[in-house]
């Protein structure tokens, strides 16, 4: 009897682990369509067998967390946790992404540069989250009117494109497109044209021609344009971009609050 009870209790805690591992799967997909309610439901299932996942697991649940939380009034706390998770998993490259992309929501640019120049040069070429930290680490410098650094570590982003052009497209577009918008903040619209055409042209292939992750690109390809004195153009891009945005915010949808935009 001792026995078949043990065998009952190991089979419970077995299906309760793979339950909490599937759980968990399904959280980075609710986190992607920015249902936080669905995703903080899940991951307090999640939260009772931590210390029974693997660590990659954990990983993965504190990033969620992380960014399911990334809220003004969850700032000190999850901050904290980021911290004390770079810590405990000795710097890892997806927690590294996740601050990133936390400090940058926080517009805490200057802990976001110190942060990123200390990490992005340990992060191998060959490591999953190579490209995102370039290209995040990119926009931050960008954002902090270091422009001429920024373009430089885009550079560094497009050298590992070409060498595998097949990488993660959704990323590689957000690389081209903050390169573009980074030379209409130097003044040379020409060369942002070069990249936010490249930007538009992956978006176009993922989602097709009016999506508005294409058509977001599109404001920023009129700017350049009105910038080359090519006003008639550029004002015809701009509307089409205006225009796609406006049909989402008449179905009360928020276009800069849309799933993967909010963690490019």
């Amino acid at each position: 009897d001792v026995y078949k009870r043990q065998i009952i209790n190991e089979k419970s805690i077995n299906d309760t682990l793979l339950k909490s591992k599937m759980f968990l799967s399904i959280t980075r997909v609710y986190l992607n369509m920015n249902q936080r309610g669905k995703v903080s439901e899940l991951l307090s299932f999640v939260e009772k067998d931590f210390d029974l996942l693997n660590e990659q697991e954990q990983i993965e649940f504190i990033s969620i967390k992380a960014l399911s939380l990334a809220t003004i009034e969850n700032e000190v706390d999850n901050l904290a946790l980021m911290q004390k998770a770079l810590v405990d998993y000795n710097s890892d490259s997806k927690l590294v992404h996740t601050y990133g992309l936390i400090l940058k929501t926080y517009v805490r640019y200057d802990i976001a540069e110190t942060f990123l120049k200390e990490h992005f040069f340990k992060i191998r070429e060959d490591d999953v989250f190579y490209l995102r930290i370039c290209s995040i680490y990119g926009y931050i410098l960008a954002l902090s009117d270091k422009s001429k650094e920024a373009i430089e570590i885009f550079n560094l982003c497009i050298l590992k494109i070409n060498q595998q052009p097949n990488s993660d497209l959704w990323v590689q577009s957000n690389i081209f497109l903050q390169k573009g918008k980074t030379y209409i903040w130097m003044n040379d619209p020409e060369s942002a044209l070069l990249y936010l055409k490249k930007a538009m042209q992956i978006r176009i292939d993922l989602f097709g021609e009016q999506h508005i992750y294409a058509m977001d690109v599109s404001v920023n390809i009129g700017n350049a344009l009105v910038d080359l004195g090519k006003y008639n153009e550029g004002l015809e891009y701009i509307n089409k971009g205006l225009e796609a945005r406006r049909l989402l915010l008449k179905n009360n949808i928020n276009p800069f609050n849309l799933p993967m935009n909010q963690y490019r």
